[in-house]
């Protein structure tokens, strides 16, 4: 998807879609589309780097500004990217939503987004809307052409509507990779609502880049989007029950069902009592269920808890959201320095720190 409507005005995305390669400091952060398979493992070994420093911080970016600005709702996103800028040395801007803006008093969103890239040097955005970041970075790219402003601010996808949310995805590999050591190789269970979750869009594509399985439950109302397919591959294995997965799998991706897109449409209402009814009779994982899977394998949820795992299951030690909530401030820190042009890896073997990082 290259375009949408937004402010009546037909906008093409693709100047703001690029490969990233290693121009991070000169590119926005929107898809998994955009990084090549070096340049995922670039940012997994940041966040190595940042995992190393995640509790002292470290001044890379003094006097730096970012604004997590969260159209929809978020604890995690907003705080941890406020949080990371902090552990870099810089600062934050709200991180709420817009209803405090002047969109209250009907500037448009175009007026907005001018708005605020003038006032920050990084964007985090989240939208209701699909595109809506790189609707932002279409608006500021623009204002920077005509000399309006003197630096490149650099806008990271925070999750768009039911695109995608590919920080989330990054910081989830960065949760793998220090469990496993790996990520080439790994079976991934991709549970939930293939449709509208987000999360699941990132994840699909970095599994088919990553070369990874992921075992996928669909129905007729349940369905892959086509392009994710496509590019899976043979990496992609069905299977009629989840069961069926949990004993072939490394880790079990469960994600969210995201009622907030339960639409107004008779269509949507249909779909959306169709896909509660398929998460309470297919997909509800207990402590017994846990169990099918290997010793070594772990349970992974994005939170907020819903009831997709019974509280049963987090007595057991492979449940890993709390740790994966945890690793999205480091992975977070090496996303912005690297999109401010700067490495944590590098600082700290200009400084002479000793760490592990098996990415190095």
């Amino acid at each position: 998807m290259s375009e949408i409507l937004l402010n009546d005005k037909r906008v093409d995305y693709s100047g703001v879609l690029k490969p990233i390669d290693d121009n991070e400091h000169q590119r926005h952060l929107l898809s998994i589309d955009q990084l090549s398979v070096g340049g995922f493992y670039k940012y997994l070994k940041e966040a190595y780097a940042a995992s190393a420093i995640h509790q002292t911080g470290i001044n890379l970016l003094p006097r730096q500004t970012i604004l997590p600005l969260m159209r929809q709702p978020s604890t995690r996103t907003a705080g941890s990217f406020a949080q990371a800028m902090h552990k870099l040395g810089g600062n934050s801007g709200h991180y709420g939503g817009s209803q405090s803006s002047s969109e209250a008093k009907e500037e448009t969103r175009f007026d907005s987004e001018e708005a605020f890239g003038t006032q920050i040097d990084i964007y985090a955005l989240r939208t209701e809307e699909e595109m809506g970041p790189a609707f932002a970075a279409t608006v500021l790219d623009d204002d920077l052409e005509k000399g309006y402003r003197d630096y490149f601010v650099p806008v990271i996808n925070a999750g768009d509507g039911k695109n995608e949310h590919p920080t989330q995805t990054i910081g989830d590999f960065y949760t793998i990779h220090r469990h496993f050591g790996q990520l080439e190789g790994l079976n991934v269970a991709v549970v939930g609502d293939y449709e509208a979750y987000r999360a699941h869009h990132s994840t699909l594509k970095a599994i088919a880049k990553m070369g990874m399985k992921a075992y996928v439950m669909e129905t007729d109302f349940n369905q892959i989007p086509l392009d994710i397919k496509l590019s899976l591959g043979d990496n992609l294995v069905s299977v009629n029950n989840l069961n069926d997965a949990l004993a072939e799998v490394d880790v079990l991706d469960m994600g969210r069902f995201p009622k907030e897109y339960k639409g107004d449409d008779e269509k949507s209402k249909k779909r959306y009592e169709q896909m509660a009814k398929f998460y309470l009779e297919e997909l509800m994982v207990d402590y017994n269920r846990l169990q099918l899977m290997h010793r070594d394998a772990i349970g992974m949820h994005p939170r907020p808890k819903g009831p997709e795992y019974a509280l049963s299951c987090y007595k057991d030690e492979r449940m890993q959201d709390v740790r994966q909530m945890y690793n999205m401030i480091p992975s977070r820190m090496g996303i912005i320095a690297l999109h401010m042009g700067k490495s944590i890896a590098n600082e700290l073997e200009a400084q002479g720190v000793e760490y592990k990082n098996p990415l190095r």
